[in-house]
């Protein structure tokens, strides 16, 4: 059986998940971390609970992400999620 909404919807919300993790090792609320991305809150919202897949950000958008939060002061390698054997990367 093919890729179904469903398990596009839980890659959605693992992105999500590694981006809050991150957006919170840097100190940010959705609020400022919407603001610094130029983007509106509901937008961050959005790929955090999963409703809004990064998988669906362009690649111009995903490495221009990719760039801000570099700048906004992530690590390069978070390592683990505790708990979730997830890793995020930002390379």
């Amino acid at each position: 059986m093919g890729r179904g909404n469903g398990e596009h919807g839980r890659e959605g919300r693992i992105s999500g998940y590694v981006l809050k993790i991150i957006r919170e090792s840097i100190g940010l609320t959705q609020e400022r971390f919407a603001e610094q991305l130029a983007v509106d809150i509901t937008t961050v919202q959005g790929w955090e609970s999963g409703r809004r897949p990064l998988m669906a950000v362009s690649i111009n958008n995903y490495l221009s992400l990719r760039s801000s939060l570099l700048h906004l002061g992530a690590q390069y390698r978070l390592g683990h999620v505790q708990g979730s054997g997830v890793r995020a990367v930002i390379a």
